[in-house]
């Protein structure tokens, strides 16, 4: 028995249509999972993570890497975290705290 992984999800029926028939041109047999709970009751969809695209485990390389050269799904990016605007709002926090209290004669 095959097993199938979701590779794609969307709150969008056609953008799923149009990536399954990207898949079913490329031989990759694919399957939509809560699309009827969209189509008929639209407000549940955010419950449901929206429509999801499940490919058999054998073919998610390929249909990731048809998704990248689509444009649907980026290469993740590792960002360097800097802390250096928090700090900055900091400082003019508390400069500012520290002018109202001065102001209204506080200490």
């Amino acid at each position: 028995m095959t097993k199938y992984t979701t590779v794609y999800t969307s709150m969008s029926l056609p953008e799923i249509y149009l990536i399954k028939g990207k898949f079913e041109s490329e031989g990759i047999v694919c399957f939509t999972k809560d699309e009827l709970i969209t189509q008929t009751a639209p407000y549940i969809s955010s419950i449901t993570n929206g429509i999801q695209l499940q490919v058999a485990d054998d073919d998610i390389d390929k249909a990731i890497q048809i998704l990248q050269e689509s444009g649907y799904l980026q290469a993740k990016v590792s960002k360097k975290t800097s802390y250096k605007s928090g700090i900055i709002f900091i400082i003019i926090l508390l400069a500012f705290l520290f002018y109202i209290f001065k102001k209204n004669h506080v200490f």
